[in-house]
Formats: C-alpha cells, sequence, structure tokens
C-alpha cells in the first residue's frame, strides 16, 4: 500500500531551466551598473566558474550556493568586492526567480487530486533549505505537502541515502509504502532505487533526454506528465 508520494522540485515540478539563464543576465547588468566590470566578462567568467564548481562541489550542497559562486567569479577575475555586493547579487538572482517561476500546469490538479485520496505528500530536493522553501512558497505549493527534505540537511545531494533515509523517517513510513517522482535518473531515480522506493521518471526539464547508465537509474515507470501518475498509483494498489 502506497501511503505517500515524494517529489523532486526543480524541473520536475516547474521549469528551472528557462529562468536560471535570464537571472545570471540580470546579475551579470548589475555588476555592470554598479562599474565592476562589463557584463559579457562576467557572464563569460561565470559560464566556466559553473563548470569547476560542479567539479568541485559534485554532490554537496555547497552546489547550489550562489554567494559562494559569485565569490570565485570575483576571485578569478581578481576583482575584490564586499561581501555586501556578493550578498545583493545573490538577492538578485533568487529575486528574479522567485518571481518568475510557475508551476508546470499538471502541478496543481494532481497534488489536489492525491491529496483528496488520501495521499501524504513530501518534497525531495537538493538545495539550502531556504532557498528551495522560498521557490516552493513562490510556486504557491507550500499547502500541498506534508514535510519537506533538503539536502543541506544531511550534507549530501541526492542519489546519497542520507536524505531518502530522512525524508521516510520524517513521513514516518518503510520504503516499500512510498513513491519517489522525479526528473533526473542519476540522483532522483538511482537514490530510489538504492533506498527501496519506488520510483518514477518524468521525462521533462533539462535532464528528460540523460538516459540511465546502469540498472540503479533504471526507473519502476517512466511518465511525461503528472497526470499520469494517478493510473500508476491505481494500478499499485489494486496488484
Amino acid at each position: 500500500m502506497i501511503r505517500v508520494v515524494f517529489f523532486d522540485l526543480d524541473e520536475t515540478l516547474y521549469d528551472y531551466g528557462s529562468v536560471r539563464k535570464t537571472a545570471n543576465q540580470r546579475v551579470a547588468e548589475l555588476v555592470e551598473k554598479l562599474g565592476i566590470i562589463s557584463s559579457d566578462a562576467f557572464i563569460r567568467t561565470l559560464r566556466q566558474i559553473t563548470k569547476e564548481f560542479y567539479e568541485k562541489y559534485q554532490g554537496l550542497p555547497a552546489l547550489f550556493d550562489r554567494k559562494t559562486r559569485f565569490r570565485e567569479v570575483f576571485k578569478a577575475l581578481n576583482i575584490d568586492v564586499s561581501e555586501e555586493i556578493v550578498t545583493r547579487l545573490a538577492d538578485e538572482y533568487w529575486n528574479f526567480v522567485y518571481q518568475h517561476i510557475k508551476p508546470y500546469p499538471d502541478v496543481v490538479p494532481v497534488l489536489e487530486f492525491l491529496k483528496k485520496e488520501g495521499y501524504r505528500l513530501g518534497i525531495i530536493s537538493d538545495g539550502l533549505i531556504d532557498v528551495q522553501l522560498n521557490r516552493i512558497r513562490a510556486l504557491k505549493l507550500e499547502k500541498y505537502f506534508d514535510m519537506f527534505t533538503f539536502s543541506e540537511e544531511v550534507g549530501k545531494n541526492k542519489p546519497a541515502l542520507e536524505i531518502f533515509q530522512l525524508a521516510l523517517r520524517k513521513a514516518n513510513c518503510s520504503p516499500s509504502e512510498a513513491v519517489m517522482v522525479g526528473d533526473n535518473v542519476k540522483t532522483d531515480i538511482a537514490g530510489a532505487n538504492k533506498m527501496g522506493m519506488i520510483s518514477i521518471w518524468i521525462r521533462r526539464g533539462i535532464f528528460k533526454n540523460v538516459e540511465p547508465d546502469n540498472q540503479l537509474e533504471i526507473p519502476n515507470y517512466t511518465i511525461y506528465t503528472l497526470n499520469e501518475l494517478i493510473d500508476i498509483l491505481n494500478s499499485i494498489t489494486t496488484m
């Protein structure tokens, strides 16, 4: 019997990929307006630092810390800036994101249906606690969820077992009673499979064409819209 349905957040419930590029551009324009460096030079350096960032912090919540990333940009450019400026740039980035993100059209109807059916709903997301909660609030989705679990709480990103174990403890349920819905086979699906949860890959967002590389990354089910999740849950409960 499935009691809890967990969801990833970014790319699963909303399109982050289309917003972050513009958010970075807004930061670059602010940098130029402040007379620090041209926006083009900032963006070029940010791209390089982002590649290095993913290599350095892969698997760690620090990967999502915009302040640290912006500090590294200025360090690479040999430019000294105050912490106040770094904070202002990070705020510029996140405020733009919060103002422009919207849930995919299928999200609210499906969440409302699942709540009416008696399922408990949770979020399991990589990222910093405050930022992820602010995104959920900006999406106006907070009221649908019973529990939230973020990688900053355990110091490791998915697919680390610790984040899934914490989520299950919060939900007070066993892996066999839980479903994990996510867009990334290498994090959401691999972690859920390793934990023994039912894994559902929703193929949308920036990772929709990233195919599984090994058995652990192969989902129990694959869907393209959240509406298909309802049929899967119905089929599981009637097995």
